[in-house]
């Protein structure tokens, strides 16, 4: 009886500090049946992606006009309370998004809006840099719509400061759960 109520006080105060006592395997016994148990654990942490992402057409300048590209995406998470997203331009060798021939650049900019179809957003001010979205991904990995989108603008001074040719650059979108 005394080692009963010391077990009880023993799961009592387990219990009230957060101690989980959890099955270990165990074998079974010989006999018409036999039972053997084993403990399961599966850990998930935050998972984040983002989907939905294209290459927009090569665009022509009209030697007037900003020139832009945006793309609806989709960014979702298994219950994460929200994301960041870096942008990052690979072209670049100083902190600007550049387009590059090989030889000349061209400065361009970038914005991030946590809604899809929009044509603004929060900019980014140079590559690398990270915005925290506290609410708005999808709330699973699935990502069945769009719901953030990036707004590239390439300034028409910019373009008009440099000699024809086509101007390249990758840019990376990098999502991580908050």
């Amino acid at each position: 009886m005394r080692n009963l109520k010391q077990l009880s006080r023993l799961g009592l105060m387990a219990a009230m500090i957060g101690v989980t006592i959890s099955t270990q395997a165990a074998d079974g016994t010989p006999g018409a049946t036999s039972t053997g148990t084993m403990a399961l654990s599966v850990t998930v942490p935050n998972i984040v992606v983002i989907r939905d992402v294209t290459d927009p057409a090569p665009a022509i300048f009209d030697g007037s006009t900003d020139v832009d590209f945006t793309d609806s995406v989709c960014v979702g998470t298994n219950g994460a309370a929200g994301y960041t997203i870096t942008a990052t331009s690979t072209n670049t060798v100083s902190t600007n998004f550049e387009l590059t021939d090989g030889t000349d650049v061209v400065q361009y900019n970038v914005a991030w809006a946590n809604s899809s179809g929009a044509v603004a957003g929060t900019a980014f001010g140079n590559s690398g840099l990270t915005q925290n979205f506290a609410a708005g991904p999808v709330s699973n990995i699935g990502c069945a719509a769009t719901n953030a989108t990036v707004v590239i603008t390439v300034p028409a001074a910019n373009l008009q400061a440099v000699p024809a040719s086509t101007y390249l650059d990758s840019l990376e979108l990098l999502v991580a759960p908050l």
